[in-house]
């Protein structure tokens, strides 16, 4: 440093003394970097002179650099700290700038609000403009303004920065002086995104509702705080009759009706004083003398300080309410009138129970109880709990719009006797409140009369189907014993060749050793085959007997007292059936009590009972997997053998059951069911002085049991 010192023009007793300034300085916590400047800036020809005069008058006077120069820094520092504190401080972004594009000061909201990193800042002008302007909407002209901006060194500028990201920067520049010198340009940026859009939405909000009290249907008015009317909307000028330049300041009280306007006035004030809502039905009289009837309600409309500004209200056309209110006056009256003189019951519950509102002298009639009476039991006059539940559920508590009907449903009067009615309710308004209007007819009559008709209808038809059936019985029976004759005597004639053929043949395979006839092997034959022809027999003999049984029946036929072994009569529609039980299930079972007292009747009959109820089981099954179940046994206390059939299918439908006795009556019309079946099975078991019970539930199964007394039972005898 001395070496260099020298070089530039400076004694050695000047460096000399540099070093104590140095010294000095450090011993005095000053900035050597703002004093080494002073010492190192070269000079020379007639200024080495007083420079060194300087430096020893500096150096020889060390107290008042102290007094002069340290105060100073002092300050200065203060004054940079304030400005700095003031910058971080600030909700605004800064950025000082100068025209060589170079930062000089910045703060973090700056760097915060732009996203731009500090290294980036504080790099080439260039990265930190493509930076910033690829945050913008329009990147380029944003370039091309700041580019302006530092060409035009003396411009003041505010503009907004619109952002990708939606916000909206407010920008403000202006050039920086420091002794009237402009060094750069001081920016200021604020994120007014929040207010611009307040903004537009309060003017959205005002057209909003220009538009709506333009065209609302309800009057709206608007008055200063001494009453005085400041605006009103077109609906409001067209209820009162008059027009907007007519009912500013006070002008508005001429629309009121004379009769009104005390009643207006003295709810106005307790409106006021009571700081509430003011609400009336009131009357304007038109000038050409129409009456208009208004719902009308203001409110204070409040400044800053809690004071009342003016007052802001609407008033709607209510005209046809109040007409409607007169006619429904009116309405009620004949509603009362029907009420009180119609011959169905009437009861009018409330909405959601069964509480009663009223009912018409009808219903007292009907049922024999009083009002009062009914009121108590809560209109609990059903023969069963569960229709009454039903009624709670489907009446009490019906809807708005709903309607419910109820037909032939089962009620009590006071007395104990039954009456059928039927039920029709809906919910109706009454007195601006909703309620259920129930109407109840008795139908007992009429449903005794139909009956009587059907039943009637259905013996004739039944006596017409029963003539044709005898009829086709005879000649169906002719035409099927032909045939069945040709069987029988060929059946006949086979057992017997069958019977010489079993030696030649059992010979033969002694001899030859098994060998096939019509594809079976003949050890399997040996005993099949006159099972064969024993069943073609039996086949055929159950035909004649079948043929003579139809025609028997046809003709009413005759009592059968014979001795029948339930057992042997299960056992031979087992033969018949059991191609059948194989096709249908994997799971039969067949339970029979060896010590089965005998009954009286028809083998033959009692066999058809059994093959028919044990068909109807095993079509009623979906699936391989289900079971059939038959069981014979002996009830003690009824002294009856019982026949029952079980099966896991598909069951009997609650709609259904009740008619599976009728005559022709079938579900299995598409698949060849006839629906006589069961029918003429009924008809078997109570020729037997039988019973037939029937259990079923859809899905789960059903189970038919046959009960027939023993033979010389009393119930025979009887």
């Amino acid at each position: 440093m001395a070496a260099w010192f020298v070089k530039n023009g400076s004694s050695p007793t000047a460096f000399a003394l540099l070093v104590r300034v140095i010294i000095i300085t450090i011993s005095a916590e000053l900035t050597v970097d703002l004093l080494l400047p002073l010492f190192l800036t070269p000079v020379g020809g007639t200024l080495q002179v007083f420079w060194d005069a300087v430096c020893v008058f500096l150096l020889s006077t060390p107290s008042i650099w102290l007094l002069a120069i340290r105060p100073l820094l002092a300050s200065l520092r203060s004054e940079k700290a304030l400005l700095d504190a003031t910058v971080q401080s600030t909700a605004d972004g800064i950025l000082a700038v100068s025209w060589g594009r170079k930062v000089d000061l910045y703060n973090k909201q700056y760097v915060d609000m732009l996203g731009i990193p500090e290294e980036i800042l504080l790099s080439a002008d260039s990265q930190k403009v493509t930076f910033v302007a690829n945050k913008m909407v329009d990147p380029a002209a944003y370039v091309k303004r700041l580019d302006a901006l530092y060409s035009n060194k003396e411009e003041v500028s505010r503009d907004l920065l619109y952002l990708k990201d939606g916000r909206i920067i407010d920008r403000y520049s202006r050039p920086q002086l420091i002794d009237g010198v402009s060094v750069g340009r001081v920016w200021s940026f604020r994120d007014i995104t929040d207010h611009v859009r307040a903004e537009e939405g309060l003017r959205k909000s005002v057209k909003r509702f220009q538009e709506l009290a333009a065209n609302v249907p309800v009057g709206i008015f608007e008055t200063d705080c001494e009453g005085d009317c400041i605006y009103v909307n077109p609906e409001w000028c067209r209820i009162a009759g008059i027009g907007f330049e007519q009912a500013l300041g006070k002008g508005w009280l001429a629309a009121l009706h004379p009769d009104d306007v005390a009643v207006i006035k003295q709810e106005w004030y307790r409106s006021v004083e009571g700081e509430r809502e003011f609400r009336l039905e009131y009357r304007f009289k038109t000038p050409r003398g129409e009456e208009n009837w208004v719902f009308g309600s203001a409110v204070a409309l409040k400044g800053e300080d809690g004071s009342t500004t003016g007052y802001l209200g609407t008033i709607v056309d209510i005209n046809e309410r109040k007409w409607s209110e007169q006619a429904l006056t009116e309405s009620e009256e004949r509603f009362r009138q029907v009420f009180e003189q119609s011959e169905d019951a009437i009861v009018l519950f409330e909405v959601g129970s069964c509480r009663i509102i009223d009912l018409n002298p009808t219903a007292e009639r009907l049922y024999g109880f009083s009002k009062s009476e009914l009121t108590d039991l809560r209109f609990n006059v059903f023969k069963t709990r569960e229709d009454y539940h039903k009624f709670i559920h489907r009446v009490c508590l019906l809807e708005i719009g709903e309607t419910c009907n109820m037909d032939q449903v089962l009620n009590l009067r006071r007395d104990g006797s039954e009456i059928h009615v039927s039920v029709r309710a809906k919910v109706i308004k009454l007195q601006g409140e909703h309620a259920v209007y129930c109407t109840i007819r008795d139908i007992t009559e009429r449903l005794r009369m139909e009956e009587e008709a059907r039943s009637i209808q259905s013996q004739l038809i039944m006596t017409n189907k029963m003539a044709s059936l005898g009829l086709l019985v005879a000649g169906i029976g002719h035409e099927i014993n032909n045939p069945n004759n040709y069987i029988m005597a060929n059946a006949q004639m086979l057992d017997k060749i069958v019977h010489d053929l079993e030696p030649m043949l059992r010979e033969e395979s002694k001899i030859r050793g098994d060998f096939f006839l019509g594809g079976l092997p003949y050890s399997r034959l040996e005993t099949a085959l006159p099972e064969m022809v024993s069943a073609i027999n039996e086949g055929s003999r159950r035909i004649k007997k079948i043929i003579g049984s139809l025609k028997d029946y046809s003709r009413n036929g005759k009592e059968t007292t014979e001795r029948v072994d339930l057992n042997s009569v299960i056992n031979s529609a087992m033969i018949l059936l059991g191609h059948h039980i194989n096709k249908y299930t994997d799971h039969f079972l067949l339970e029979l009590d060896e010590a089965l007292p005998a009954v009286q009747g028809s083998a033959q009959q009692l066999e058809q009972v059994a093959v028919n109820l044990i068909m109807n089981a095993l079509q009623s099954l979906t699936v391989r997997e289900q079971r059939l179940s038959i069981r014979a046994s002996y009830v003690p206390e009824k002294r009856m053998v019982c026949m029952s059939i079980s099966d896991e299918g598909c069951g009997i439908p609650d709609g259904v059951r009740e008619r599976v006795m009728e005559p022709f009556f079938t579900t299995r019309l598409d698949s060849g069911g006839t629906g006589l079946g069961l029918s003429i099975t009924q008809s078997i078991v109570a020729a037997h002085h039988g019973e037939m019970q029937i259990s079923s539930r859809p899905g789960e199964g059903t189970t038919v049991s046959v009960l027939l007394p023993v033979y010389d039972s009393p119930q025979l005898a009887q």
